[in-house]
């Protein structure tokens, strides 16, 4: 079976949301989920990386996340609640060099969601 980057983009966002109890991860709401990626997505190191992504809600992504001014505030409130190191822990990720194999991808992120809804 091929597996696309849409099916394992799809599932990084599942696990996402399920490693945060399906609640966002701002203010414990639990409709309207998005799963967004603190430190873009174009990396492929990072893309699929479960620390670069917070569970919110549609509003908090687009109008909280995607706003220059208030982004800075929700990302201290991510890192408060996770590492404090979060960003820079991320930024040295981004250039790690490394061949993607969507496959190994798509089974370890199917292994870390059974996982989290063991949790639940």
């Amino acid at each position: 079976m091929k597996i696309s980057k849409k099916q394992v983009d799809k599932l990084w966002s599942e696990v996402v949301k399920a490693r945060a109890g399906y609640k966002s991860e701002i203010s414990n709401k639990t409709e309207h989920l998005h799963s967004h990626h603190l430190r873009g997505k174009s990396s492929y190191r990072l893309r699929y990386e479960l620390e670069n992504g917070v569970c919110c809600t549609a509003g908090e992504h687009f109008y909280g996340f995607h706003v220059t001014g208030r982004r800075e505030g929700y990302e201290k409130m991510i890192a408060s609640t996770r590492r404090k190191d979060l960003f820079e822990y991320l930024e040295r990720l981004k250039w790690d060099v490394c061949k993607t194999d969507i496959s190994a991808v798509y089974l370890y992120l199917n292994n870390e969601l059974k996982k989290e809804k063991e949790k639940l």
